[in-house]
């Protein structure tokens, strides 16, 4: 499995809406916070940096497509 970048989010809602999106398509995804992210998101529940979110090459093809359904519907 090499993880390749998918998308940099802005917020934790928006990372938990594209992750459980990629959930129900069995796409499995990796979560890194951003700068100081994981460390505030820790002490505080949160982080203001948002999120990176990576999942398996192979499946970046597919995980483009379901996120950017995601973004038609705004």
């Amino acid at each position: 499995m090499k993880n390749v970048f998918l998308v940099s989010t802005e917020s934790n809602v928006q990372t938990e809406m594209i992750v459980d999106v990629l959930n129900q398509n069995n796409i499995i995804s990796v979560v890194q916070g951003k700068q100081a992210g994981e460390a505030l998101e820790a002490y505080m529940g949160f982080s203001p940096y948002g999120d990176d979110i990576y999942v398996d090459k192979e499946d970046l093809a597919p995980a483009l497509e379901v996120i950017s359904g995601m973004e038609d519907k705004k």
